[in-house]
Formats: C-alpha cells, structure tokens, sequence
C-alpha cells in the first residue's frame, strides 16, 4: 500500500517566500542588518505590556472596525498634524493595517490599474542575488 502525504499535493508546489529566505541568510551573517519582516530588536515597553494585558483583560479581543480602531487613528491624526503640520482626517483620510507589506499591497490595488507600468524597487531581492 502506498503511504500518502495528509496535505494536498498542491502545497508540494510552494516554495517559501523570497521574505522568508532572506530572513534565514541574514539570521547566519552577523554583519546583515534585518529590516526584513519587521521583527524588533527590543522587548515592548512596560506601558506597552500593560496596555496590552488591560485590553485583554477588558474583553477586547474581537477583530477591530475595516479602517482600524478610532481611537488610534485620531491619535495618529494628531501626531501627524503635531509633527508634520498634516491635516488628516481621522474618519476619511486614514487606514490602519497590520503592516507594511499591507499598506503598500493595497496602495497599489488603489492607485495601480492592470496594465500600468511603474517601478518597484525590491531591496531584499537585491541583496539576495548579491549573496549568491
């Protein structure tokens, strides 16, 4: 009898992303500085933790509003205005995502149309043919 793998063999076809491999080089060179997958070199503050565990412990652990939580993008809102004299509006002009990698892939899909031609320069890819 042959034994089969319990996945489907689609995921056979996957390879692990370009992100990841660079992230795997850089762990094994000393002199790689990491701005790969945005992995802190710091603990949290304690405020940080604290604020953390007082929303757990409040009950707020549901998926936050599409735009992200009002809260934070009126304070973002105002650091923008304090830091950069910006004026945004909270409610229209703002959008909180998990990360870069999002925020760019959506700005694209916002301002790309299939077709158009533009530039994107990849750092990560760069270096890694530099590597090898």
């Amino acid at each position: 009898m042959v034994k089969r793998s319990p996945v489907a063999r689609r995921l056979e076809k996957i390879n692990p992303s370009s992100i990841r491999r660079a992230f795997s080089i850089s762990q094994r060179a000393p002199s790689v500085i990491n701005l790969g997958i945005g992995e802190p070199d710091f603990t949290s503050p304690k405020h940080v933790i604290d604020a953390a565990k007082q929303a757990l412990d409040e009950g707020k652990t549901h998926y936050p509003p599409t735009a992200g939580v009002p809260q934070l993008r009126e304070a973002l809102a105002k650091k923008a205005k304090r830091d950069y004299d910006l004026n945004y509006d909270p409610d229209n002009d703002m959008l909180v995502t998990v990360g870069a990698a999002e925020a760019v892939f959506l700005a694209l899909l916002a301002f790309v149309n299939p077709g158009t031609k533009f530039c994107c320069l990849i750092l990560v890819l760069c270096v890694m043919n530099l590597m090898f």
